[in-house]
Formats: C-alpha cells, structure tokens, sequence
C-alpha cells in the first residue's frame, strides 16, 4: 500500500470501512481524524500535511483494530493508539521497502 494515496475503503474484520476525505473533522473539537464503528467510515482531515494524514489514517484503522478484536479499553486509550500508530507509520516510511521483502 503506498501511502501517497490513501485507498477509499479497508476491511477490518468483516466490516468495510469507507475512507472519507473532509476538510474540517470534529469530534468534541477539532481533529485529524475519527473513525464510526457504526457507519463504518473513517474521516480524515484534509487541513494537515500528508504525513499527519497518513498517519492519522493509521491512528484511526489501529481503533477498527481493537474494535474488531473486543479490546475496547484499548481501542479508548488515546495514548496507546497513537503511539504504536506513529511508530508504525515511521517504520514503514523509513523503510519503504519493508513490504517488498520475499526472504524473511
């Protein structure tokens, strides 16, 4: 997956999730982004750069994650999500070939 571009839907489980693109994304406030379990749609602000948006993205599949798995005292700490999504989207930006890989 590049993420240059992020794709216009992703399956977690059995759910399909829609990615919608807004300018402005609110939740209490403001935000990058959020995800709805129930519509399944995930809404990503289009005001940040491309790396905020990629990771964001990242920060909102990781919720559908732990949504899909029952872990929701996980899937409600901010924290958590959003540390191993910025760590996630580091990794793979910094090793942009990691996907590639045949031989592990």
């Amino acid at each position: 997956m590049s993420f240059n571009k992020l794709p216009q839907k992703i399956k977690i489980g059995f759910k399909e999730y829609e990615i919608v693109r807004k300018e402005e994304v609110f939740e209490d406030q403001e935000c990058y982004g959020k995800i709805d379990y129930n519509k399944e749609k995930i809404y990503i602000s289009t005001r940040f750069n491309q790396n905020q948006r990629n990771a964001t993205f990242l920060h909102e599949m990781i919720h559908g994650i732990f949504e899909k798995l029952d872990m929701n005292d996980l899937r409600e700490n901010e924290q958590v999500v959003n540390q191993i999504a910025v760590e996630l989207y580091l990794i793979i930006k910094e090793n942009p070939d990691i996907f590639k890989m045949t031989n592990i």
